[in-house]
């Protein structure tokens, strides 16, 4: 049992709302804001930000550039390095809002 978090205007899909941990995102979602992530969206688009997952289970929310090595990329104001993803990579779903509380 989750708690829901009410919301208006997304496009139909199959929604889950998570909590960010972290700065690795902070240019778009800062620490302790709330995502939504269409589930039934996995189309990679560039620049485009997702949850994605590896063969180990660890889950992540990454923007996509797929020039780059990895194509999975922080966007953040500090120094973070990609995350070392291993296996093949799941896409959970894309990243369609960010909210933050002020």
């Amino acid at each position: 049992d989750y708690p829901t978090i009410p919301t208006a205007d997304l496009e139909e899909g199959e929604w889950i709302a998570l909590r960010v941990d972290g700065p690795s995102m902070n240019k778009i979602s800062p620490p302790d804001s709330i995502i939504f992530v269409n589930l039934r969206d996995k189309r990679l688009v560039t620049n485009g930000c997702y949850v994605i997952s590896d063969e180990t289970g660890r889950a992540t929310y990454k923007r996509w550039r797929p020039n780059d090595t990895p194509p999975f990329q922080p966007a953040s104001y500090l120094d973070i390095p990609p995350p070392e993803l291993e296996g093949a990579i799941t896409i959970i779903g894309r990243v369609k809002r960010s909210m933050i509380d002020m």
